[in-house]
This record gives structure tokens, C-alpha cells and sequence, in this order.
């Protein structure tokens, strides 16, 4: 190029900068990048009245914040979806750009009228009334945005405003069929009308939640699954209105003849639903179905607005009863288990958590018998069996009465918790065997108090039946090494010593050398096992050796290691549990140590 030809691209080059510059001071002082809240200083969340009057649809619109819960005043009074009311104070709370000077005439034409107007009432920060109003003008050339006027200024805003305006009534109306918070429910009932005027119990039912959770009151008492019912309540409360169908006049020249009951079903409706909170708020929803679309239409009792249900969604609320039934027999974690009592027709089995583990012990006839430590793996796996098993179906034409006698011995369970679960019991009883309908065996199954029998697999029996002697754990003791400090054993006027230094060596007292002879035994005597479980109190009667561990903070462990009466070997626990140890020699070995 040409040095003629540079200098003229050069005097271009600056003169477009010259005009971006002054443009860029014309656009400064004319505020175009300069921004603030289209509310100004007013905050979403003091705002309490909005009413809209859009030019472009001819409807006006009035919502009113009542104590946190937004309602539509204008055109028909109703509780307002609070999903469009939380889009509303959204788009209300954006940033608005000031549109420059220059173009603000420009803009007069599209106000002429504006496309709606809206006016704001709240408080500001001193808690002082205030009242702003917005007027939603033309759009953006760039079709994104818009012009607004609000406290005097022009400015330019996203069209998300005027587009969630622009919707017809009935998307500002709430369509929740049950406002209450299902969690905060107690006390439910439904009551279903036949034909003919009669209660239909199969439908019909009353239930409530007390401390110890959900139960069906009527037609049957019995259990409900406190999931269950939690699931279904928050169903019901995901229920939506399909469509509005009538609403009384607002106008007061209008005469109030009442909805036309007749035409939607609701003259004698077919079902009532109450709901009841602890606090006293109740909710009754009335449903009737239309003789020939087979349509369900609903209102509330002193309400006159009628509307039609969903056509799905709404199965929740026409749910039996049975289906929340409580299937399961163990509502508690494992770990919540203080005692488990097997009810043997006579014979209790009573197995309970003890500081090592758990204990075990047998009652007939009002005489108890303590039969020591407990297998944790006999005990887990009859809790296994109950937190497994499940209602496979319920009887609904078995007396309960007749089923379960009163004054028979039970076939069962009783489970028992702690103080942090306020001691709650759960108890279930089995019935006799018999052949089902798929040609398995089953019993029947019922909780006291219940009346409503299930069927379970007849299996469950054999582990609630389990002999009190197979629980019996044959782990004597199982002691920390690391915990002890102390060994001694004693046999007449013979004693022998061992402690336990920091190394984790054995010695004699005063003696360097560790107590290699003890070895050999250390681990039996740690370990105490039974090959053989003998009757509690069970005990040896000659060449008895004590054993004694001490423990931290003068823990003691202490046993009699002998020969019983049939020259065999016997430990006896200071519990009372004894057996034959399974290391045969163990009571040999220990007499070898005490020469």
C-alpha cells in the first residue's frame, strides 16, 4: 500500500474513534449503562397488594398477601398458585436500565395506552406505607427487552414481565385440592355414600395419628404403615383441579342463586373427605360424580366454587382403606431393640441386651430361669425372620375373635425399646396353619388390640418356636487383651501371678523374663468357649482352679475351671453359666502351671 493510501486509512481510523468517543460521553451522560431495581428501594418481600389492569387481555387482576399467603382478590376472590406469585415478585425484583434521553420520546407512542399497568403497594424499611406504579410499554427492538415507565424514569427491562401476565385466569388460581401440609395431618376421614343413601364401609373409614404413629379407627382397628400413609397424604396433597367450573357472582346486582349442584353431582355427593391438623385446622372437601360423563366435580362446604377433578393424579383420594394396612411386623431399627420375648404357647423366651452382648433366659408358668450370654447370631437371626416377613394379604371376612380365642396360649413375638423410643412394644400373634389360596401354608397373623387379620408364610413359626437352649451362646467370654492387666489363678493354698506390661508381654512379678509358659493357655482363657453348654449352676466339685483377670479401673473377670462329678471338665462362669470348655486339656495345661 501506498504511503498516500496509509495516511487516508490512518485520518479514518481516527476519526471513527473521535465519534465512538464523543458517543460513548453522549451515552455516559445520558445515563445508557447505568442501572438500578425496577422496585427501587422497594423489597419483594414487604410488598402486600398487586393488582394488574392489562390493556392488551381487558382483565384486571388483584392479589393480596393475607398473613404469607397470597390470595386473589380481582376478578373472583380464591387463594392464588403460589408458584406464579413466586415468578411474579421475581421478575418484579430484576435490574431495569435507563433508557438514554435521547430516545425517550421516541418511546411516547407505545404508552398510548400502555400494554398493562401495575400498581405496587408495601412498606420500605421504616415499615411506612408505600405505592409505586409500573406501565409495561412497547418492546425492544431486539424483541428481548422492554420499555417501561416506573417513578418518573424510562427504562429497559426483560419482557419475562409482560409475558407472565399474559395468561389467562385460571393459571393464577391455585388448583391444590388439600392446602394443609400433609405432615401436619392427625386425623383423617372419609365417608363414601352409596346409592341409596348407605355408608359403604369399604370405602369409608376413620384414622388418626397418635404417639405410637397411624391407626384405622373404623370400620376395623389396626395399623397403619406410617410411610405408607405419609405417601398417600402427600398424594392427596399433590391432587390438582382439572378445571373451574363455577364460581358465585362478584357483582352485587347479580343475583346469588347458589351453584347448580344438581348438574355436577354434588346435590347428594358421593364422598366427604376431613382432614385435621393437631393445631385445630381442618379442611372437608365434598366430591360427587356426574350420573353421565362419569365426571367427578368437588367443592368445599362453605365454598361455592365448583370445579372439575384432574383426569389423573387424583387416584390418591379414592384409595381403600386396606391398601395402608401396615404389612410389616417390626417398625424399629435393630439396633433400637432392647428385648425380644417369643411367645411359645406357655413358654416365654426372653432374650434381652446386656453390657456384652445379649442375655437369655427362659419363663413357665411364672418361673423364670436365666440361661446366661446369648449367641448374637441366633438372636440377629431371628430378628432377621421379623423384620423380613410381611402381611401377605389381609382377611377381611375372618372374625378376628374366632380366629385368636381369647385365653389361648400365644404363638408370637414381643418386642420391646428403650427409654429414647419411650419404651414402645410391638407385639404379633400367629394362628393355626392352614392351606391359602395359592396352596402355600399360611397363619394368620394379628396384633393386640387390631382388628384386622393378615395372612404370613407359615415358615415365620419355626424361628419364633427356636428352643431357649439354642440361643445359648458357647463364646463364655471374649475378653481385650489390651484391656487387662492382671492374671491370677488360684487352687487351694496355690497361687500363681502374671501381669501384663506396656510391651504386651506376660511376666511374673518382679521376673524380666517373660512368662513364655503361659502362652499356650492365654488364648483358651481369653477366649472361653463351651463345647458343651451345661445347666445353669452347673458347676465343678473337685481340683477347682479360679481364674481371674483384672481389668482397667479393677475390672474383674472371673471363672472356676474343675472336674464335674464324672471327672470330666466343667467352667463355671461368676454368672452362673457354665459348660464343658472346648480345649479339653485347658484344665490340665492350668494345673501344670500351678506346680
Amino acid at each position: 500500500m501506498s504511503t498516500r493510501g496509509l495516511l487516508v486509512l490512518a485520518v479514518v481510523v481516527a476519526g471513527l474513534s473521535w465519534v465512538a468517543l464523543r458517543q460513548k460521553g453522549l451515552e455516559d451522560r445520558s445515563r445508557f449503562h447505568r442501572s438500578e431495581p425496577l422496585l427501587g428501594t422497594l423489597e419483594p418481600s414487604t410488598i402486600e397488594r398487586i393488582f394488574v389492569d392489562h390493556t392488551m387481555t381487558e382483565t384486571y387482576l388483584g392479589f393480596e398477601n393475607r398473613g404469607g399467603l397470597w390470595s386473589l382478590t380481582d376478578p373472583v376472590p380464591y387463594p392464588a398458585d403460589a408458584a406464579s406469585i413466586r415468578s411474579l415478585l421475581t421478575v418484579l425484583d430484576q435490574p431495569a436500565r435507563f433508557v438514554p434521553e435521547s430516545s425517550v420520546a421516541g418511546y411516547d407512542a407505545g404508552f398510548r395506552p400502555p400494554r398493562a399497568t401495575l400498581r405496587i403497594l408495601g412498606k420500605d424499611a421504616e415499615g411506612q406505607p408505600v405505592e409505586q406504579e409500573i406501565e409495561l410499554g412497547p418492546f425492544d427492538v431486539d424483541g428481548m427487552s422492554q420499555v417501561v415507565r416506573a417513578r418518573g424514569e424510562t427504562l429497559l427491562i426483560q419482557r419475562n414481565l409482560d409475558t407472565l401476565l399474559d395468561r389467562p385466569l385460571p393459571e393464577f388460581r391455585s388448583r391444590r385440592i388439600l392446602r394443609l401440609d400433609p405432615e401436619s395431618i392427625v386425623h383423617l376421614r372419609r365417608t363414601w355414600t352409596g346409592p341409596e343413601g348407605e355408608v359403604e364401609p369399604e370405602f369409608s373409614f376413620v384414622a388418626e395419628r397418635r404417639a405410637g404413629g397411624w391407626s384405622l379407627l373404623t370400620p376395623r382397628r389396626t395399623t397403619l404403615d406410617p410411610f405408607g400413609t405419609l405417601l398417600w397424604l402427600k398424594g392427596i396433597g399433590r391432587s390438582q383441579v382439572g378445571d373451574f367450573i363455577w364460581d358465585p357472582p362478584t357483582d352485587p346486582d347479580v343475583l346469588d342463586l347458589g351453584p347448580p349442584l344438581a348438574r355436577y353431582g354434588l346435590e347428594r355427593p358421593q364422598v366427604e373427605v376431613e382432614w385435621r391438623t393437631a393445631d385445630g385446622r381442618s379442611e372437608i372437601l365434598i366430591l360427587g360424580k356426574h350420573p353421565e360423563t362419569e365426571r367427578w366435580f368437588g367443592k368445599r362446604p362453605n365454598d361455592d366454587h365448583v370445579w372439575a377433578m384432574g383426569e389423573s393424579g387424583n387416584q390418591p383420594l379414592f384409595e381403600r382403606w386396606e391398601s395402608f394396612a401396615d404389612r410389616a411386623l417390626v417398625r424399629v431399627f435393630r439396633d433400637d431393640v432392647q428385648a425380644l420375648e417369643l411367645l411359645q404357647r406357655g413358654v416365654t423366651v426372653r432374650l434381652e441386651r446386656s453390657a456384652d452382648g445379649w442375655a437369655v433366659a427362659r419363663r413357665e408358668d411364672g418361673d423364670a430361669v436365666d440361661l446366661g450370654p446369648a449367641s448374637t447370631a441366633e438372636v440377629e437371626r431371628v430378628l432377621g425372620l421379623l423384620e423380613n416377613a410381611v402381611v401377605e394379604d389381609w382377611a377381611l371376612d375372618l372374625d378376628p375373635g374366632a380366629a385368636f380365642p381369647a385365653g389361648e396360649p400365644r404363638l408370637g413375638y414381643r418386642l420391646e425399646t428403650g427409654p429414647a423410643l419411650g419404651n414402645l412394644v410391638q407385639e404379633g400373634w400367629l394362628g393355626e396353619p392352614r392351606i391359602g389360596e395359592a396352596g402355600a401354608s399360611v397363619r394368620g397373623f394379628l396384633r393386640p388390640g387390631d382388628g384386622l387379620v393378615g395372612w404370613l408364610d407359615a415358615a415365620l413359626a419355626e424361628g419364633l418356636l427356636t428352643n431357649a437352649e439354642t440361643f445359648r451362646s458357647r463364646e463364655l467370654w471374649v475378653l481385650e487383651e489390651v484391656e487387662l492387666e492382671e492374671l491370677v489363678l488360684r487352687s487351694g493354698d496355690d497361687e500363681r501371678r502374671f501381669e501384663r506390661r506396656q510391651k504386651g508381654t506376660w511376666h511374673r512379678p518382679g521376673v524380666e523374663r517373660s512368662a513364655t509358659e503361659l502362652l499356650g493357655v492365654l488364648d483358651p482363657l481369653l477366649f472361653l468357649t463351651a463345647s458343651e453348654l451345661l445347666p445353669a449352676g452347673a458347676g465343678p466339685v473337685e481340683r477347682s482352679i479360679e481364674v481371674e483377670f483384672r481389668g482397667r479401673r479393677d475390672r474383674l473377670h472371673r471363672c472356676t475351671i474343675g472336674l464335674g462329678d464324672d471327672g470330666l471338665p466343667v467352667v463355671r462362669l461368676a454368672s452362673g453359666a457354665a459348660g464343658r470348655p472346648a480345649r479339653e486339656s485347658l484344665h490340665a495345661d492350668l494345673e501344670a502351671l500351678l506346680r
